[in-house]
């Protein structure tokens, strides 16, 4: 079980999967999955039955660092942050971002030991 819990006062979202024992050392990161720009691909998950990916990365940004850049980068692709974190005065750790055409929904997480966490989703 994934549970992803999206901030204080938030609903968590389950996810149950079945995982390899193993994941593959060399892979390609998906382009659909946001990184910073210093990011080093930990592993990511594809789920078909719900058209959905997971990923995992390494940084050296803090977590505001790290979100900022995603959160531009974003902007620059048609996203709108639903919270606007990164523009908040102390910077935040993640936010939900939708964009409209395809109907999208991407959640970026950072935390304070360098990983950075995104989840997208392309609705129906």
């Amino acid at each position: 079980l994934l549970l992803v819990c999206l901030g204080e006062n938030m609903p968590v979202i389950q996810f149950a999967m079945t995982v390899p024992n193993e994941f593959p050392a060399n892979f390609t990161w998906p382009a659909c999955l946001p990184m910073t720009s210093d990011g080093s691909p930990v592993k990511y998950m594809y789920f078909p039955k719900r058209d959905s990916w997971y990923g995992e990365f390494k940084t050296g940004y803090t977590p505001a660092q790290g979100l900022a850049e995603i959160a531009v980068k974003m902007s620059g692709e048609g996203w709108t942050a639903a919270s606007k974190e990164a523009s908040s005065e102390n910077g935040g750790t993640g936010d939900i971002f939708l964009k409209s055409k395809p109907l999208s929904v991407l959640l970026v997480n950072f935390n304070d030991n360098g990983q950075g966490l995104v989840l997208a989703r392309q609705l129906k």
